[in-house]
């Protein structure tokens, strides 16, 4: 190959100073280039390292998601789950590949490592052995040169001359032998150095090219494209899906902590309104201090959770599976609070042979407790099955309404509220709350629901206005189509609605929606159907959006106050007033709801509507004003008419015809 330097034969035996540093350069080179591919075969093992673990990794794969379906996982027990079945596709898949890949790594192995490992076993061990024989014959040859230099002409005989001739001819052969080979092979490493570090190079692109040809055609098949393909739709599916319900999820959360913030505290504060214990439970489950003594003197308060079951009062401490009875509650229970407790909120529990000492967070939940303990204890002394009412089971709240599940709204107290601003008074003993309870109805009944459980709620009775009716039909009966004036709808959220003392007030709708909030985070509801409030001129309507069904219907006549929180302006209030009869005084409601994004546009339709109807109302009373105005005219004008009439009977009544005699 032209271009290479080269060391020339021809001047070894010579051995003169510019082979010598020619021979020197060489050296220097191939020890530099031994050091080079020293590390160039380091890297080629990593690479066939990293190539044999990724086969045995996806080997392991394979093996684990094989694994799965043998995995007792206590929510995914069906053996033919879509899940299972995808993952044994999956692992037969990457049986193949790890396949391929173990063929990549002997073909690395062969045609990448083991050329480098050649040519230095063979090739620059061979010059570095060879570079210390040449030295050792060079360093010998001069030695023996030098001894027969150095013979003497007198002493030493002609035996000795011819045999220290005979050392330098075998010393002076042996070194130009080792001097030709040695300078042979350095020529020659020239070449070997591009066959060394290109070689190995070839053998990976090779092994890559191989292994990729093969798996393109094991990979690239219309079945694997079908089965990914379908894979992938089911992923986005499934995360289409989780960014729905995590949106969900985030809208829960906010819901709860908004609803949730009385539960923060172990009693409420005193700007937080006074939410009554639930009377009707007959099972009640949660933390409380069990008191316990040890020798009849030392006493210790645990923190258990207390729960009844059936007709027991059960017990399990923190850390425990499987609760304890602590006693049967039958006909002879007593309970009461007990006020000569250090402690507040403390509450006994007695059936005659043994008591109970336990203490709640606050007045209400110990209330709850007794309450609960006596109405089991009812139920088991009337002989009849409990009825499992738990405090926590919030599918049986959403849709009913409860008077069990309401909020005390003392109409003294609201009274109290709407005039001084001051938090409502609770009651004056623990128990009197029991009698001050006003319903709150927490979801909307439609027309073809039982009447019967829409009476024993009290909903407000609304009936349809005759001019909703003359909207459709005109006084023939035929019907028409009448524009409305105004007319706009939004979707909202039924929160709830409960009986107030006044029909109008600030403060009485922001008191009215802390009560409501705070009973649905008291009995976990959470869940509310969308629903569509439409504001006419006329009426105010809540329509079911899956049928368009009327869910409640006021005359706008009776809407007499809205407005939104004024710390939540997505919450919206508005009292409506409900008639009875002339001689019974009317009774008003105030209907909570949550709109998106926010329910100043309700209360500005609702003011534009009511601007609407006055200008109707007054152009009523005018037209009504100016036909009555006609209406006495023409009365006075009759009148007149009839007096005229009058005074010309009565003047021809006053004359006297004169009698006519006549002859025969």
């Amino acid at each position: 190959m032209p271009g290479l330097e080269k060391i020339h034969l021809e001047d070894a035996l010579e051995d003169n100073p510019q082979t010598r540093s020619m021979v020197a350069l060489f050296e220097q080179d191939a020890g530099l280039l031994k050091d080079y591919v020293i590390i160039l075969r380091n890297h080629c093992e990593k690479v066939l390292s990293a190539q044999k673990e990724l086969a045995a990794a996806t080997t392991n794969l394979s093996q684990h998601l094989r694994a799965y379906e043998n995995q007792p996982f206590p929510l995914d027990t069906d053996p033919d789950s879509v899940l299972k079945t995808t993952l044994r596709e999956f692992a037969s898949t990457l049986d193949e590949v790890s396949s391929l890949q173990q063929v990549c790594a002997t073909q690395l192995g062969d045609g990448m490592l083991y050329p480098l490992n050649r040519f230095i076993e063979a090739d620059l061990s061979d010059i570095f052995t060879m570079m210390e024989m040449f030295a050792s014959a060079s360093n010998e040859m001069e030695a023996v040169v030098t001894k027969f230099c150095k013979c003497s002409k007198k002493r030493d005989s002609e035996k000795v001359k011819q045999d220290i001739n005979e050392e330098v001819y075998m010393a002076t052969k042996k070194y130009h032998q080792t001097a030709l080979h040695y300078y042979a092979n350095m020529n020659a490493l020239q070449y070997k150095r591009k066959i060394a570090l290109l070689e190995p190079i070839m053998g990976y692109l090779h092994a890559l090219r191989s292994t990729f040809s093969v798996g393109q055609e094991t990979l690239n098949t219309t079945e694997l494209e079908t089965f990914l393909s379908n894979i992938s739709s089911s992923v986005q599916g499934v995360q289409t899906e989780l960014g729905h319900e995590t949106q969900m999820t985030v809208e829960i959360i906010d819901t709860i902590e908004q609803q949730s913030q009385h539960l923060y505290y172990a009693e409420p504060p005193v700007d937080m309104p006074y939410i009554p214990p639930n009377t009707r439970l007959s099972q009640k489950s949660g933390y409380l201090f069990y008191k316990t003594k040890f020798a009849g003197m030392v006493t210790k308060w645990d923190h258990v959770f207390i729960y009844t079951l059936g007709s027991k009062l059960m017990s399990i401490a923190k850390g425990e599976v499987a609760g304890s009875v602590i006693m049967e509650l039958d006909k002879n229970i007593t309970v009461n609070a007990l006020e000569n407790e250090d402690r507040r909120n403390v509450f006994q529990v007695s059936n005659g042979k043994r008591s109970v000492v336990l203490q709640a967070l606050n007045g209400r939940e110990r209330d709850e407790w007794i309450a609960s303990i006596h109405n089991i204890a009812k139920e088991v002394f009337a002989n009849r099955p409990l009825t499992r009412q738990c405090s926590k089971d919030k599918s049986s709240r959403q849709n009913t309404v409860e008077k069990s599940q309401s909020v005390s709204s003392n109409a003294s107290s609201i009274e109290g509220e709407t005039t001084k601003g001051n938090r409502s008074t609770p009651p004056s003993t623990p128990m009197e709350n029991l009698l001050l309870e006003t319903p709150i109805q927490f979801d909307l009944f439609s027309p073809a629901e039982d009447r019967e459980r829409s009476q024993s709620m009290d909903p407000p009775q609304v009936s349809t206005p005759p001019e909703e009716k003359s909207i459709l039909t005109d006084n023939s009966g035929q019907d028409t189509m009448t524009v409305t004036p105004f007319w706009e709808v939004f979707s909202v959220r039924f929160l709830g609605s409960m009986q107030v003392q006044k029909d109008r007030g600030d403060y009485l709708v922001y008191q009215t929606i802390r009560h409501i909030m705070a009973a649905r985070a008291i009995h976990n509801i959470f869940k509310t159907n969308e629903s569509h409030l439409v504001i006419t001129h006329r009426t105010l309507k809540i329509l079911d959006p899956s049928h368009n069904a009327i869910r409640a219907l006021f005359p706008l006549e009776d809407v007499s106050f809205w407005t939104t929180h004024k710390e939540n302006d997505r919450l919206l209030g508005f009292i409506t007033r409900t008639k009875s009869d002339s001689e019974s005084k009317p009774s008003y409601h105030c209907h909570v709801f949550e709109a998106q994004p926010s329910a100043d546009d309700i209360c500005s339709a609702l003011t534009k509507a009511a601007n609407i109807a006055l200008t109707v109302l007054l152009e009523k009373t005018l037209n009504a004003s100016e036909e009555q105005k006609e209406e006495d005219n023409a009365n006075v004008e009759d009148n007149q008419q009839s007096d005229t009439v009058k005074e010309i009977s009565q003047d021809s009544e006053s004359v006297v015809i004169p009698e006519t005699k006549g002859t025969k």
